[in-house]
Order: structure tokens, then C-alpha cells, then sequence
């Protein structure tokens, strides 16, 4: 499914991503660790192709493809699809224009109100997480990167992201899912855990590894 070779990643210069190897299975659900600036969110950043994450070396292989100079909308037709920790608010776009069957609201608790919108706006920290979710599930993707979607939200919305997880497992979608909550970890039940620190893979392994994982990601 994804295949990561020696990436090597800067923003504005800085390194940020320090040789990453990293393979994901079809099917399975990988959670993200580690401390704040550790890379995290870079690396999905890059799987996704988000420009201002230049690839400085190394390469990013999907489905047995080089997708590492594609750009973001030639990555998404191939089925990899991100939900942001931070979507913006997108004037002039209701989410209806982006969602057009809602099979999925249910799932993800996104009322039928929200779709006549503009994309984001006038929503709770929550409720943006879950039509971020719900954009993610309509695509039926093939590899879900899923940035934090446990931060700023309710206890409800936690509660939908994992119902989102598991509709995903359903497609048999790869998902990658960064948190810092070790609690939701636990109720994802992942396949695996990869702990990040300096732009670098520094442990993985199953969930077990949470016992000697401090909770500032540090893996040691």
C-alpha cells in the first residue's frame, strides 16, 4: 500500500523530516506518537503532497507507484485522503458541493443543516473535525491520514471519530491517525504504533509499547 524510502523533508529551509522508512499494510490502522515538533503531522503533510513540505530526497510509493512529485489532487484521485487538525473556512463552498451523497452523516453525527454551509464556517472545534471525517469517508479512500482529529473536541465527537475509524476498516482503507490521547489510542485498538522524535521513526511496535511510553511521546 504506502512505501516510504529515506524521506528526507524541509519547510522554509528547516529540516523537518530526518530519513523516515516506513511501510503500511493494506487494511490496517497505524497510530502516530510522539512530542510536539516531532514530526508527526510533517509526515502526513508529505504523504499527502502539501507543497510548502519540500521532499528533499527519498520517496514515497503508493500502491507500487512514485507519488513522490505528484501534486495533492493527483494523490487524492488515487485515493489518499487527509483530515486536517485545522480545516480552514471555505467561502463560496457548501459542504454539500463537496459531499454529495451523505450516506455517512449518521456516522459521524453531522446533522442535515450543516451541508447547506459554507465548508467549515460557524462550527463548534467538533463539529469541524466531523465534516472533516465525513468529506474523508465519501471519498472512500484507499489510505486515510487522519491529523489529530481527537483535538478540541467533546467527549460526543469522540465518539464519531471512532465510528469513522471503523468505517474505514470496513473499506478496508490504510489509515494513519495522529494523537497525543492515550485513551483514544486504547479504543482504537491499532495495528500498530509508531513513535516519531526528531523527524525520525524511533520505536514501533503493538500496544504494549504504551507501557513504556511516556505520555510526551518520547518512547523511551
Amino acid at each position: 500500500m504506502l512505501k516510504i524510502e529515506d524521506l528526507h523533508v524541509s519547510v522554509n529551509g528547516r529540516k523537518i523530516i530526518n530519513g523516515v522508512n516506513f511501510t503500511a499494510e493494506d487494511g490496517k490502522v497505524y497510530v502516530i506518537l510522539g512530542k510536539n515538533g516531532g514530526g508527526k503531522t510533517s509526515l502526513l503533510m508529505s504523504i499527502m503532497g502539501i507543497p510548502k513540505y519540500k521532499i528533499e530526497s527519498g520517496k514515497i510509493l503508493f500502491n507500487g507507484t512514485d507519488i513522490t512529485n505528484l501534486g495533492v489532487y493527483e494523490r487524492a484521485k488515487m485515493g489518499i485522503a487527509m483530515a486536517f487538525q485545522r480545516p480552514p473556512v471555505v467561502n463560496g463552498v457548501k459542504l454539500i458541493d463537496v459531499v454529495r451523497n451523505p450516506m455517512f452523516s449518521d456516522v459521524v453525527g453531522v446533522p442535515d443543516s450543516f451541508f447547506e454551509r459554507d465548508l467549515n464556517s460557524g462550527l463548534s472545534g467538533g463539529e469541524t473535525k466531523r465534516s472533516e471525517l465525513l468529506q474523508v469517508l465519501s471519498m472512500r479512500p484507499k489510505l486515510a491520514l487522519l491529523d489529530e482529529p481527537d483535538s478540541g473536541v467533546d467527549i460526543d465527537s469522540i465518539k464519531y471519530i471512532l465510528n469513522a475509524i471503523n468505517e474505514l476498516r470496513k473499506m478496508n482503507a490504510t489509515v494513519m491517525v495522529v494523537t497525543h490521547n492515550i485513551g483514544v489510542v486504547k479504543s482504537i485498538g491499532p495495528d500498530e504504533i509508531v513513535v516519531i522524535g526528531d523527524g525520525r521513526i524511533i520505536r514501533r511496535g503493538g500496544v504494549d509499547i504504551l507501557n513504556n511510553i511516556n505520555f510526551n511521546g518520547d518512547g523511551q
